[in-house]
């Protein structure tokens, strides 16, 4: 069996137990982004809010493009009044990690400004985030919690 201090869960998914009721994460879906030695980051890919991406952008005077009913996603409890986004790796700006081969995470202003122009199965915009401090989340693993 492997070491807990040597798992490594990014990239990766992380599905909430059934029996977990913590509401920041119940029958929650997370992408794990990064996972290392000073804590763990993600986002709840599974939690839809009622704002739309239109509705969201407008204040930053950004004008999506796309549909008018793409939902943005609640990505988790932490800092909800910062805006990310996951897109295709076809598009990368100063503020952008790689999380798979295929898919990015960015924060660029400038970046949700390009995206908001992009196909619309290029991008999904998530207020807030998932995350851990060192040793925090096996914790909560080897816990149940």
């Amino acid at each position: 069996m492997e070491n807990n201090s040597t798992l490594c869960l990014a990239p990766g998914i992380l599905i909430a137990a059934p029996e977990l009721n913590d509401p920041n994460f119940h029958r929650s879906v997370i992408l794990m982004v990064e996972h290392d030695e000073k804590g763990a980051f993600g986002l709840v890919i599974n939690r839809p809010m009622e704002t739309t991406v239109t509705e969201l952008l407008s204040p930053l005077k950004i004008q999506y493009t796309g549909s008018s009913d793409k939902r943005a996603f609640l990505g988790g409890p932490v800092g909800q009044n910062h805006i990310c986004f996951l897109h295709s790796s076809k598009y990368g700006w100063d503020a952008t990690i790689n999380v798979t081969d295929s898919i990015n995470l960015s924060f660029s202003l400038e970046g949700l400004r390009e995206l908001s122009r992009a196909a619309e199965e290029d991008f999904y915009v998530f207020v807030g985030s998932s995350g851990w401090g060192p040793s925090q989340l096996e914790a909560e693993i080897s816990k149940g919690t």
